[in-house]
């Protein structure tokens, strides 16, 4: 008597699934982790201060100046100096533009004014950073002279926006060094430093040029 044997393709269907797959499968029961992969796009601390780390610090520079200078609406230099100035009118209820278009500072208390001043702050040790960098490791770099001319106008916008006594704090590595006050005039004498250098490696950027021009009237040296 023969007898046929016969398989629903419903139950056939797993059982080669699972032939196929396991061939698959073997590599893997080698493995410690899948999770051990490269991840390039992550910038580790010591990639920062190599020849590797030049454009991201190009970039930091560009990008804390940026923000510095326009970013977060009651935070940039635009906003602040307009509504001091009355340039700008201040049309709602925070109590920090309403205070910097009154001219009633709290200076212990007034988000806007302090942000500003630490911004500033970082754009010009961003952009300081950035061009010790690229003269460490890259010289003839063609962003030399905007990051230095970002540093002198960070410099020209905290010496016309605040009093005398504004200090010039740095980085050694990751420890922040706090620097002495200064007067308004060393601060623009700063500034004129920075636009000197560049203006040495491309003495035709515009940018350098601007700054050069604007940061002796400060101190009253007027063309």
């Amino acid at each position: 008597m023969t007898r046929h044997t016969h398989i629903r393709e419903g139950g056939l269907r797993p059982l080669l699934w699972a032939l196929a797959a396991a061939p698959a499968l073997l590599p893997l029961a080698g493995c410690d982790s899948l999770l051990d992969v490269e991840d390039p796009d992550v910038v580790k601390p010591p990639v920062l201060e190599s020849p590797e780390g030049v454009p991201v610090a190009i970039g930091r520079a560009l990008a804390d100046f940026g923000i510095a200078y326009n970013g977060p609406i009651n935070l940039s230099l635009v906003s602040v100096q307009g509504l001091f100035t009355d340039e700008y009118l201040s049309s709602d209820t925070f109590e920090d533009r309403v205070a910097l278009d009154k001219r009633d500072v709290d200076r212990s208390d007034n988000q806007a004014a302090s942000y500003l001043f630490g911004n500033l702050h970082l754009a010009r040790a961003s952009a300081v950073f950035a061009a010790d960098l690229i003269e460490e490791h890259d010289p003839d770099n063609g962003s030399l002279p905007m990051v230095l001319a970002l540093g002198g106008f960070s410099d020209v916008f905290l010496a016309e926006t605040y009093c005398s006594g504004v200090p010039e704090s740095g980085f050694e590595g990751n420890r922040i060094v706090y620097g002495a006050p200064r007067t308004t005039a060393q601060v623009l004498e700063a500034a004129v430093a920075r636009f000197d250098e560049a203006l040495a490696a491309d003495p035709g950027n515009a940018l350098a040029s601007v700054g050069r021009g604007r940061a002796p009237l400060g101190l009253g040296r007027v063309p």
